[in-house]
């Protein structure tokens, strides 16, 4: 049994209910019915392998007190996340372990490293990088929105997650997710590391989270509004023509995103107000991007944790530098909305901006 490879255009195997959620879906196109039975081969074995995953590796639960990642998607978490992980006192999960986690505790880590291209902008990734435990979350079956990039066309059907009350109930799949993580740790084999959790969906999670890391700590990063309504609009349609069973449509995508950039500004105004600065630092991506050593030190010690020693200022200067040439990277031109979102959409940017605005004057670094 061996670790699946980046390359792949299709998830690693999914768990039976997430392809019952997919066969209940309306009928899909030609190409969509040829990788929908993809998806199906490919996770013919998954109860069995998770199964044994269990018997031969049991997990240990995981810590009380993560530090998660947090933001909209495309405000700079992966940078962040990048930065974060680079030092000795974190363990995060990584791709080739959210890429299967029915299975990545009987594989092991693979053996050579496979780097490409994110599909949705020059960022490269490796079977080793940090990866979000939503891939994990996902193929476990649990109630993820990234289930819109298997099929786009209930992208709006979804679109109750960006409501935090969807998370004050146990939800399904969140006992697997808590032993993928578990296990994540346990495989690192440092028991005194912390874990380091990244996922733009966890954004909107703060009960569920709440609930099970009552002591967590929290990092969001801030960017223009404009901009992350431009980048996702490019970055939702590259994901469900990557992995998706049909097209995605252009006008359900602008409704959503409307509302996430609505739901965006109401989650963060709800972090600030349930975490004191000592657990929530807000930080933008413009100042990261010019002083990323910095600020991340910075905010480690608003957050109580350990100074970088020599080693750890020297992964982070490599992590730094890694990413520089992307950190000057020009936007690509701009997208329209329908006319008929523009004025719902000024109205959600300018809340965004305002909550953003508020949560760095109340818990930037400045504060």
């Amino acid at each position: 049994m061996s670790p699946p490879a980046l390359e792949t255009r299709l998830l690693g195997p999914l768990a039976p209910a997430l392809l019952t959620w997919l066969r209940e879906g309306v009928a899909y196109p030609g190409p969509g019915r040829a990788r929908l039975w993809q998806y199906r081969w490919a996770s013919l074995t998954f109860r069995f392998n998770l199964s044994m995953q269990r018997r031969l590796q049991p997990a240990s639960p995981p810590g009380p007190d993560p530090l998660l990642v947090l933001g909209a998607w495309r405000s700079g978490t992966t940078f962040l996340h990048e930065l974060l992980a680079s030092q000795p006192g974190f363990v995060t999960p990584r791709t080739w372990q959210c890429m299967a986690p029915s299975t990545f505790g009987l594989t092991g880590a693979p053996s050579r490293g496979v780097v490409q291209a994110r599909p949705m902008d020059d960022f490269t990734i490796a079977a080793d990088s940090p990866q979000e435990d939503e891939f994990a979350l996902l193929a476990l079956g649990g109630p993820s929105l990234y289930r819109a990039f298997l099929d786009p066309r209930r992208l709006e059907s979804l679109a109750p997650l960006l409501d935090g009350d969807a998370w004050t109930s146990p939800w399904p799949a969140e006992t697997d997710w808590l032993e993928f993580l578990g296990r994540v740790g346990g495989q690192a084999g440092d028991h005194a590391s912390r874990l380091l959790l990244k996922s733009p969906n966890h954004s909107y999670r703060l009960p569920a989270l709440q609930r099970q890391f009552p002591r967590m700590q929290g990092i969001w990063i801030t960017r223009d509004p404009r901009a992350i309504w431009q980048s996702n609009r490019r970055l939702w349609p590259t994901m469900a023509k990557l992995y998706g069973l049909a097209p995605m449509d252009e006008a359900a995508l602008d409704r959503f995103l409307v509302r996430m950039i609505a739901c965006t500004a109401k989650a963060l105004n709800r972090w600030c107000d349930a975490l004191p600065p000592e657990r929530l630092v807000v930080l933008s991506l413009e100042q990261l991007k010019v002083a990323p050593e910095s600020l991340t030190t910075q905010a480690l010690a608003r957050l109580s944790s350990a100074p970088p020693d020599a080693d750890g200022l020297a992964r982070l200067h490599a992590a730094a530098a890694a990413r520089a040439h992307v950190r000057t990277a020009a936007e690509r031109g701009e997208l329209s909305v329908n006319n008929e979102r523009q004025g719902e959409l000024a109205q959600a940017l300018e809340a965004l901006a305002e909550a953003q605005r508020r949560a760095l004057a109340s818990h930037g670094l400045g504060a």
